[in-house]
């Protein structure tokens, strides 16, 4: 099992090591269109395919001020496919 979490960390390691300044500006250019969108009444559309329509819809929660917190209605559409 150590093995395995080795070698898991190891190729997250390598992936971020090969992260350049472009990679980031696209994380910070989508990140701002999702500000954009939330602060001008947009919608988001959420897509994921079985696992990963559930982290889509974590991932909205979270970023969309989590469950428990008083937060502005947002549009929001969850296209899934299981």
């Amino acid at each position: 099992m150590k093995e395995k979490i080795t070698e898991a960390i190891n190729d997250h390691k390598a992936i971020l090591s090969n992260f350049d300044s472009k990679d980031f500006l696209a994380i910070e250019n989508i990140a701002n269109k999702i500000i954009d969108s939330l602060k001008n009444n947009g919608c988001i559309f959420w897509c994921g395919n079985g696992g990963s329509a559930s982290q889509a819809n974590h991932l909205s929660a979270e970023l969309t001020g989590g469950m428990y917190k008083n937060k502005k209605k947002t549009i929001q559409f969850y296209l899934f496919k299981y």
